[in-house]
């Protein structure tokens, strides 16, 4: 091979999906029929509630109850001098 030829030495192909699972005991299968189907690497699963204000607000109370027991807590110790 001189310095002007070139030479095909692979290729990389990529195709990239979206797929939308609502329930997530679907997802087992989803991902066994993509394997069986020829796909040969799985990247950027990506996990999203179809409710987050639902999830945020629980996790905004729970986060007051955590800050309201310990702000109790540490009234409750003798001040140390």
């Amino acid at each position: 091979v001189t310095h002007n030829e070139r030479v095909l030495l692979g290729y990389d192909v990529r195709q990239t999906i979206v797929v939308t699972v609502v329930a997530m005991d679907g997802l087992e299968d989803v991902l066994s029929s993509a394997l069986e189907a020829g796909a040969n690497q799985v990247h950027g699963i990506e996990f999203r509630s179809s409710n987050p204000r639902k999830h945020m607000d629980e996790a905004r109370n729970q986060a007051l109850d955590a800050a309201t027991e310990k702000a109790k807590a540490m009234a409750g110790r003798p001040r140390i001098r």
